[in-house]
């Protein structure tokens, strides 16, 4: 049995990635024959394009920057002659390990075509600008790009710039793997459009988290329009033969261009399998209002002595970026943070309506898949997340004056926050049919989070089957009994099944999704399931990759692909680590089915704080003791193995030796609450040893074993200390043993093969 002592090390961020950001998935046949307009209007064309590729790890792991190349020609190619004649495209790439594409080269459509013919990209020789050495990331590799064409966009009607690559909202964009992931802060972009005067009619970042009021602010002064997502992006990003095509054909407004460029992001038949796809188009225009309702709201939050408001807030709002370095997101949707504000705290009611009215204002149009509904446009820097908050501290561009002071006082009190969440009762209930325990659960600022973590023995270790987010009604959280079945995947055609861990993304009120680590055709991935309130399952992988914001890609796990499920598992010995699992070939689609266990899993609840204070709830199992007990059967022969035996703790505790021991009754007595023989604790009811140094030795039947004591928890003035014991002793079963001193109870439940002992005191 795990039990509390060990929830201080298990207590661990359990890692979420999600999906990231990039580019395409069509290719251009050698063959087609392209007309190329080679007589452009000498009045100027209507529209010009400038995109600003960094192919970086995107390129070279899974070459979608070559297929979003063979795009822009699809989409070229989709153009009548006249429209041809009124378009320009001028393509910066490189800013990738991959050979040929290191720095950065100059393309026009007419030499795009033209490269794309040996089905390889970088290496032609038509370039219009070519520098093997630049820097993607850099201020002035951008400056030269922008006043390389500077001439011919100034003589267009529309005027369009695009970044491909990844994004990191507030932080930047366009990585350059070929230098160390160097990117374009938000303070390079904004000195690079500066320096060269420009102006767009739109700016498009076809990268991850880019709708974002900080970038805005970097960026409001040099374009009108601004498209990007809230969200991150997958590998294959925009249809780039939908963007070109619809630049070049379109006569309409540029409202109406941008809402059909989101409309064919979200829609796209391509790219319909893609899991969180969200796409604004917004009119910076109206970006200052934004900021002074942010200034305003935020002066009035900052007069709040009570700073669970903008903590629960933040928590509750639509979140950005989640994955394995980023528990709370990297940012939240500023519109849904305004509206839990007000359901928060009435008095700040109409400065958050006037915020979320500028915001309607702000955005033209937005569009976001159903699982992350409470999207409405725009994002902010996430509060809650503490990795990031260095980085915001040292940034050009925060979202306003205030909203900076607010979240500097919001992280001075909740870093003074030194108290553990209260569990101030545990009791048997039930909610909607479902037996389990109510936990009373209150913290001196707020309780942020109550997690279910449940783990099954093997062998000498336990592995993490589930981590679950418990829901709150009044500090009143409801932890469901485990019913001892859980989902495999299957082979849909040999019926062999494997068993994923489910650590727990979200709920967003329909669809649970979790994840789990593992392999993926032989890539270490992280695999999602998704599973609806009607049962179904969706199941995709996402690669790992080592820049920070991960794989940009989904691939759905179909009949051909192989994964492998692997497992945070925790040892005494080794503490928490990864371990590989089976792996398991698809001669079909994948099947899932929820079959039973048969082990005795323990569970229990971590409480967390705002500052990362927890506290864990006592730990329980799936399973009971036999109902009944048959004096004939194996049960009563391994209750027979230790009945009559006696169990020595020997302890040295500041260098006095103390010899306790357990003499095990020969009764075997049925209660309430299980199985017990009962024995008593030699000595008075000193506890097994006192200090994380104490080294115990314990004798069963005569053989000895020596383990080093582990911290359970604090009990009033007292800090109590357990041991593990190893899987090497010969006797097996559930067994527990109550006894009882002049001073207080003391509770020794031994549980084993999975062999642990665990002791707390009973008030």
């Amino acid at each position: 049995m795990i039990c509390k002592l060990y929830t201080k090390a298990l207590v661990i961020s359990f890692v979420f990635l999600l999906s990231a950001c990039g580019g395409g998935d069509s290719k251009t046949d050698d063959t087609t024959k392209t007309e190329i307009a080679d007589n452009k209007s000498e009045e100027g064309v209507s529209s010009y394009t400038s995109i600003y590729m960094a192919g970086s790890d995107l390129e070279e792991d899974i070459g979608v920057a070559s297929e979003d190349l063979n795009e822009i020609i699809d989409g070229y190619n989709r153009l009548t002659l006249s429209q041809k004649e009124k378009s320009d495209i001028l393509v910066a790439f490189g800013g990738s390990r991959k050979e040929n594409w290191q720095g950065i080269k100059y393309s026009d459509i007419e030499c795009l075509i033209e490269d794309a013919k040996d089905s390889k990209f970088g290496n032609a020789s038509c370039y219009l600008y070519e520098n093997k050495d630049s820097n993607m990331g850099s201020s002035s590799t951008l400056e030269h790009f922008l006043n390389f064409s500077k001439a011919d966009i100034q003589k267009s009607e529309k005027k369009f710039l695009i970044f491909w690559n990844h994004g990191g909202a507030y932080e930047g964009v366009c990585y350059d793997s070929n230098k160390e992931f160097d990117k374009l802060s938000i303070a390079e972009l904004n000195t690079a459009l500066k320096q060269t005067e420009s102006n767009f009619d739109v700016i498009g970042m076809d990268a991850c988290l880019m709708a974002n009021i900080e970038v805005s602010k970097g960026i409001k002064d040099y374009t009108k329009y601004f498209l990007a997502s809230e969200e991150l992006e997958p590998g294959h990003g925009w249809d780039y033969e939908d963007v070109i095509s619809l630049i070049g054909s379109s006569d309409s407004s540029l409202d109406d261009l941008g809402k059909s460029l989101v409309d064919s992001y979200i829609d796209s038949q391509k790219h319909s399998q893609t899991e969180d796809k969200t796409l604004s188009f917004l009119d910076l225009t109206k970006l200052d209002s934004v900021i002074d309702k942010i200034d305003i709201l935020s002066q009035n939050l900052n007069g709040i002595d009570d700073f669970k408001d903008i903590g629960y807030s933040s928590l509750k709002s639509q979140k950005y970026g989640m994955n394995d370095r980023y528990l709370d997101g990297i940012t939240i949707d500023l519109k849904n943070f305004a509206l839990q504000i007000t359901s928060n705290n009435e008095n700040i009611k109409s400065y958050a309506d006037s915020l979320a009215d500028s915001i309607d204002d702000l955005v033209v149009y937005s569009r976001n898949q159903s699982s992350k509904e409470g999207s409405y446009g725009v994002s902010i820097y996430q509060p809650l997340n503490e990795k990031d908050w260095q980085k915001y501290d040292s940034i050009s561009y925060v979202a306003s004056k205030n909203w900076y002071e607010l979240l500097s006082s919001f992280t001075v009190i909740k870093g003074s926050d030194k108290e553990e969440p209260t569990i101030n009762s545990e009791q048997e209930c039930s909610e909607n049919n479902t037996s389990g325990q109510c936990l009373d659960i209150s913290d001196n600022i707020a309780v942020k989070s109550v997690t279910s973590y449940g783990w099954m023995p093997y062998g000498d270790s336990y592995v993490l089957l589930y981590a679950q987010n418990l829901n709150n009604s009044n500090n009143s959280y409801f932890m469901p009994t485990f019913e001892d079945n859980w989902h495999y995947i299957c082979d849909g055609s040999s019926d062999e099944c494997i068993i994923p861990s489910a650590i727990e993304v979200s709920i967003d009120g329909i669809d649970n999704l979790y994840y789990t680590h593992g392999q993926y055709n032989g890539i270490d991935s992280v695999l999602y399931f998704q599973i609806s309130s009607s049962g179904s399952v969706k199941f995709w992988a996402i690669p790992k990759s080592e820049n920070e914001f991960g794989s940009k890609t989904q691939y759905y796990v179909k009949a051909g692909d192989t994964i492998r499920l692997d497992f945070i598992v925790y040892s005494a010995s080794s503490g928490l680590s990864i371990e590989e699992g089976n792996t398991l070939t698809f001669t079909q689609n994948p099947v899932w089915k929820k079959e039973t266990l048969n082990v005795d899993l323990e569970y229990y609840a971590i409480a967390e704080d705002f500052n990362n204070n927890t506290n864990v709830s006592n730990m329980y199992s799936s399973q009971s003791s036999p109902q009944n007990l048959d004096t004939n059967t194996t049960e009563y022969s391994r209750l027979s193995d230790i009945a009559g035996k006696t169990i020595y703790f020997n302890y040295d505790y500041y260098g006095t030796t103390y010899n306790d021991n357990i003499v095990l009754s020969s009764d075997i007595n049925s209660t309430q609450s299980g199985y017990y023989i009962s024995g008593t604790i030699g000595n008075g009811a000193d506890a097994f040893c006192y200090s994380p140094d104490d080294t115990t030795l314990i004798t069963v039947n005569g053989q000895e074993h020596s383990y080093m004591c582990v911290y359970y928890s604090n009990y009033g003035s007292k800090e109590l200390y357990v041991f593990n014991v190893e899987n090497d002793i010969s006797i097996d079963g559930y067994y527990s043993y109550l006894s009882s001193s002049s001073d207080e109870n003391i509770f020794v439940s031994i549980q084993i093969p999975d062999a642990f002992f665990e002791m707390s005191y009973i008030y």
